[in-house]
C-alpha cells in the first residue's frame, strides 16, 4: 500500500493563511464614478450657465432695441398720417380759394352789369338774365359760406381792408372808411379777398373840406 503523503501547509491548504481581498478594509474608498463624474463637470456646467445667461442678456438687449425702433417708427408714420392728411387739407383749400376767388370776381363784374341797367331804366331781356345770373351766382357763393366784406362807415382795419387813399373829411372821424372801391370777401373767419377802401382823415387848415377858421 501507498501511503498518503502529508501535504504541508501551503498555498491553498487548509492551514494557509487567507489572503486579504482587493480593496478590502484597509485599503482607502474611492467615491462613486457618478459622483466623481459630476465633481469634474461641475466647472463645465458654470461656464455654460454664465454663457446661456450672458446670451439671455444679449438678446433681451436686442428685443429691447427692436421695440424701440418699432415704436420710434410707429410714431414716425403716424406724424407722417396727419402731416399729409393736413397738406391735403390745405391744398383742398387753396385749390377752392382760388376757383371762389375768380367766381366773387365773376359776382362783382355781373353786380356792376346789374347796376348799370338799373340806371338805364330798361326792360331789355338781356339785362334781366344778367340779374338773374347774378342772383345765381351770389347763391353758390353762399352755399360755400362766402360772406361779403362791406366795411362801409365803419373803422379802417387792415385785416379786412386794403386802403387804396386818403381823403380829407370834416364828417367823418380820421380813420373811418368813407368809400368802398371793390368789397371784400371772406369765408368764416377765413379773407378770402380784402375789401380794397378809401379812408377819412383830418384835413388841412385851409384845405377842401376843413371847418371855418374859429370853429
Amino acid at each position: 500500500m501507498r501511503s498518503k503523503s502529508k501535504r504541508g501547509p501551503g498555498r491553498g491548504g487548509p492551514g494557509a493563511p487567507e489572503e486579504a481581498p482587493e480593496g478590502g478594509a484597509g485599503a482607502p474608498s474611492e467615491p462613486p464614478a457618478s459622483e466623481a463624474g459630476a465633481a469634474g463637470a461641475e466647472p463645465g456646467v458654470a461656464a455654460d450657465t454664465e454663457t446661456a445667461e450672458a446670451r439671455v442678456a444679449e438678446l433681451e438687449a436686442e428685443c429691447a432695441a427692436a421695440r424701440d425702433r418699432w415704436l420710434r417708427a410707429e410714431a414716425d408714420l403716424a406724424n407722417y398720417r396727419k402731416r399729409a392728411a393736413r397738406d391735403l387739407e390745405d391744398a383742398e383749400r387753396r385749390a377752392r380759394d382760388r376757383v371762389l376767388s375768380e367766381v366773387v370776381t365773376l359776382a362783382d363784374d355781373l353786380e356792376r352789369a346789374v347796376a348799370a341797367a338799373e340806371a338805364a331804366e330798361t326792360g331789355d331781356p338781356i339785362h334781366r338774365g344778367v340779374r338773374l345770373v347774378h342772383g345765381r351766382v351770389r347763391e353758390i357763393l353762399r352755399a360755400h359760406g362766402v360772406e361779403v366784406v362791406d366795411p362801409a362807415g365803419q373803422r379802417f382795419d387792415p385785416h379786412v381792408a386794403e386802403a387804396l387813399f386818403e381823403v380829407a373829411s370834416a364828417e367823418h372821424a380820421p380813420g373811418t372808411v368813407v368809400g368802398v372801391v371793390e368789397k371784400g370777401y371772406r369765408i368764416g373767419e377765413r379773407l378770402l379777398r380784402a375789401a380794397k377802401v378809401t379812408v377819412a382823415r383830418a384835413p388841412e387848415p385851409g384845405e377842401a373840406g376843413a371847418p371855418p377858421a374859429g370853429d
